[in-house]
């Protein structure tokens, strides 16, 4: 499973979504609740747990960078620096900018801002950013820290446990991209482009850190 597949999929995903903005109003819709509480799964388990805790494993792997690439130089390990280096790039670059740092420039309301769901703000297809509107549903940090994750996965020689550690943060990602729609704060196409912005980091920084991606295809 080669990462520029991964990113390529994910990129044709979150386009399909852009493209049919019913399609994020629908899928939000499932989980709007009738009543004095719209959002009613927005407290509700694993939704909230996940919201509360389910960013760090990718936190950790950024963290755990850092403290790799500190030992890996004072301890004069090449290999040791470079896989932390790559672990803590992958997390600037992906959560840190791509996830996080264009939120107040894009201004998308979230689902529950919006007159759909009993908000006061119109939906807002993702390609019309406008950060006079002050939203933050595009894009969604949670989601690219989980999905961050499969970062790991590279650093892994054998086949069969990077293809495992791949699919099981897929899922992992998709789970915290349903738990931040359950809780009525992002849209299906948010949580695609936030996924899609953190596998494009993995690669970028596989391509500036690593010598050697797996699959035998080198920078």
């Amino acid at each position: 499973m080669r990462p520029a597949v991964i990113v390529l999929v994910l990129a044709a995903a979150s386009i399909a979504l852009s493209a049919y903005p019913r399609v994020d109003i629908a899928a939000s819709a499932m989980f709007h609740c009738r009543g004095e509480e719209p959002w009613c799964h927005r407290r509700a388990q694993p939704w909230d747990w996940l919201y509360r805790w389910g960013p760090l494993p990718g936190v950790a792997c950024g963290v755990a960078g850092v403290g790799l690439a500190i030992g890996g130089t004072l301890r004069h390990r090449p290999r040791l620096r470079t896989a932390g280096l790559f672990l803590a790039t992958t997390i600037l670059i992906g959560p840190g900018l791509l996830g996080n740092s264009i939120k107040p420039f894009w201004g998308r309301p979230r689902p529950r801002q919006i007159v759909q769901f009993g908000g006061q703000r119109e939906y807002t297809p993702v390609w019309r950013p406008d950060p006079s509107r002050r939203g933050t549903s595009f894009p969604s940090g949670h989601v690219a820290t989980a999905f961050s994750v499969g970062s790991t996965a590279l650093l892994v020689p054998h086949p069969a446990a990077r293809t495992a550690i791949i699919v099981g943060s897929l899922a992992y990602g998709g789970l915290m991209g349903l738990a931040r729609m359950a809780q009525g704060a992002h849209f299906a196409s948010d949580v695609a482009w936030s996924a899609t912005f953190a596998w494009v980091a993995i690669l970028l920084s596989a391509r500036l850190t690593l010598k050697r991606l797996p699959g035998g295809s080198g920078r």
